[in-house]
């Protein structure tokens, strides 16, 4: 039967993958929804982050379906982990963690990824601005000074981590077959799929039929972030630096968007985040050739 499914795996590797991240993931994330659902639990997440931390548990249960909710984050991880053990055994694992490890790639690097995700947030904040008015712009910090340490924290060991499995996994993979700008964007949509289950759990209060608009809406979204993903990765050859640009965007979202109580936020940031992937990708600090991922060295 294990023969079987390794087989299974090594004829349709990247397939397989996809597969067992959506399982793990969806099968930690689906059943402890309904629960908090139902009994009303907060369940962990950047906007809850804070209501956890003063308000803390409700009690035993409260705690054992937020560790599982959490445990499915990790869901991309574990399914690089087992489909690369069984293509490639331990060479495999050696080199993606070897690219997980992989720290020295230049100091402008660790700049792009703290700068980059300011200027989307900052940039996206101004325009909403210009369409509904200042009005709607707060100064109250989703998440205040005193928790911001354990928040940079909290968002690397989670949902940073998703990164070893699709840019460290399934990224390559489709670069193998396909080039950067199209294996982006089917990389995209797919990893916004794979949040649907948390994205209609967040827009649940709604109805079902308008949170699985939105979890439609929110794959297509990343499609322009992905965009800058994998600029990074190619330029690099690094799963830390996506890793840590996947802290320092959703730190930024939480801090920066968290100023501007207007839904229309979330229209505006993609198509700026889609901006400045172009800009970034044609004519800054070096840009990926069409080629499979191959990094051009006219702007190293």
């Amino acid at each position: 039967m294990t023969s079987r499914i390794s087989g299974g795996i090594k004829r349709r590797p990247l397939f397989a993958y996809f597969v067992l991240a959506f399982a793990i993931t969806w099968m930690c994330w689906i059943p402890t929804e309904i629960v908090a659902a139902m009994q009303g639990y907060v369940l962990p997440g950047a906007g809850t982050f804070v209501q956890l931390i003063q308000l803390g548990f409700v009690n035993a249960q409260h705690i054992a379906i937020s560790v599982l909710f959490s445990i499915g984050v990790y869901g991309p991880f574990l399914a690089a982990i087992i489909v690369t053990s069984a293509e490639k055994g331990k060479n495999g694992l050696h080199e993606l963690f070897g690219r997980i490890k992989k720290w020295r790639v230049g100091i402008k690097w660790y700049l792009a990824l703290i700068i980059v995700p300011l200027v989307i947030n900052f940039v996206t904040v101004g325009v909403s601005i210009l369409f509904v008015g200042p009005s709607w712009l707060t100064l109250v910090l989703v998440v205040p000074i005193q928790y911001t340490i354990i928040f940079i924290l909290y968002m690397l060991f989670t949902s940073g981590f998703e990164e070893p499995g699709w840019r460290g996994y399934a990224l390559p993979k489709l670069q193998e077959k396909y080039d950067p700008g199209k294996s982006s964007v089917l990389l995209g949509f797919v990893w916004g799929l794979w949040h649907l289950p948390f994205v209609v759990y967040t827009n649940y209060p709604w109805g079902i039929g308008p949170g699985i608009l939105a979890a439609l809406f929110y794959a297509f979204s990343l499609i322009p972030i992905a965009l800058i993903y994998t600029w990074f990765y190619d330029n690099t050859g690094s799963v830390l630096i996506p890793i840590l640009f996947h802290t320092t965007g959703n730190v930024a979202n939480t801090y920066v968007l968290g100023m501007v109580a207007q839904p229309i936020v979330g229209t505006i940031l993609p198509l700026i985040t889609l901006v400045v992937a172009l800009i970034l990708v044609r004519t800054y600090m070096g840009k990926v050739s069409p080629k499979k991922g191959e990094v051009s060295k006219k702007k190293q």
